[in-house]
């Protein structure tokens, strides 16, 4: 688990490995609105990581890559951005937590898509 001064998405059930990457109206904490991501469990070596947009920087404090919602704005493509983001954060879980790179599928409009069947998702939540 966690320590508890973290935010509480990151407290919620945090038995697996995985790489979160969302969008944060900010709080009293961190004021600024904007994309975070983070990797489960931590890594080290990610302070010193590129993570594909300028003004995306890593927050020890907080364990939490941000992309503040303005410096996204500045970006000619903010939709690109934001998959640029995403991908720099999953290849430092590959880079520095030694997951494998091939645990994605392929990509759908810039998103990859997961390996898990449509149907089987259709089914679980129908």
């Amino acid at each position: 688990m966690p320590p508890p001064h973290q935010p509480p998405f990151m407290q919620n059930a945090q038995l697996d490995t995985y790489v979160s990457v969302g969008f944060s109206f900010g709080d009293a904490k961190a004021p600024n609105v904007g994309m975070y991501a983070y990797i489960w469990p931590q890594p080290d070596g990610l302070g010193d990581r590129s993570w594909g947009v300028e003004g995306a920087a890593w927050h020890p404090d907080a364990g939490l890559v941000r992309l503040p919602w303005a410096k996204l704005r500045e970006t000619a493509d903010p939709h690109k951005a934001i998959v640029a983001f995403g991908d720099a954060v999953y290849d430092a879980a590959v880079e520095t937590a030694g997951w494998p790179s091939d645990l994605v599928g392929p990509r759908v409009e810039g998103w990859y898509m997961s390996k898990t069947p449509p149907a089987l998702v259709q089914h679980q939540h129908g």
